[in-house]
């Protein structure tokens, strides 16, 4: 679930095992293993996400959320090229399987819960990430009327990414691999 590389300095910044701080320009997928940061901040240390083969020990939500994490890189990267998150391909961080009915991006890390298709909908991957993209390059704060635009940008590229990778066009359905879309945009 990992790919590393070097920093833009030239330094090689990988380690083996990769971690969360001592990696640069790797997506990485943690497991929260169904435990809450809120609930239970004590217990919350969610494990990289590993096998030793490459055809299996990986599950559901951690490869759709790997595979969805690098198709809203490569977007990016291919329309605006931009390089990951920070601009300069940094890591890209994605914590699965926290007992929730939502995705959120705080603190660097995307987050997705198992109450529902979180990790499997392209387009969630892409709004989460376009929040980090958001905070990284314009710094519009969560509320009031910058809020409401951050979360406008986010819907907008969300359908951006799931239209670059499925029919050419978006559905405009926020969350249509959820068991009920979130938004419909057309509305």
């Amino acid at each position: 679930m990992l790919a590393s590389s070097a920093d833009p300095s030239g330094l090689s910044l990988a380690r083996n095992p990769p971690g969360f701080d001592s990696t640069f320009g790797g997506i990485s997928i943690y497991d929260a293993k169904n435990i809450s940061p809120a609930n239970n901040p004590d217990a919350f240390n969610p494990e990289l996400v590993s096998s030793t083969s490459t055809t299996q020990g990986f599950g559901p939500n951690a490869v759709s959320a790997a595979v969805n994490l690098a198709r809203v890189f490569d977007y990016y990267e291919s329309r605006h090229q931009r390089l990951s998150i920070d601009g300069r391909g940094g890591s890209i961080v994605g914590v699965i399987n926290v007992p929730i009915n939502n995705a959120y991006w705080q603190n660097d890390i995307i987050t997705f819960g198992n109450e529902d298709s979180w990790a499997h909908a392209l387009d969630f991957a892409g709004h989460e990430m376009t929040h980090g993209i958001i905070e990284k390059s314009a710094g519009l704060i969560y509320q009031d009327q910058p809020g409401a635009l951050n979360e406008a940008f986010a819907d907008i590229f969300g359908e951006s990414v799931e239209a670059f990778f499925q029919n050419g066009s978006p559905d405009w359905k926020l969350g249509s691999l959820l068991s009920k879309p979130l938004r419909d945009m057309r509305n």
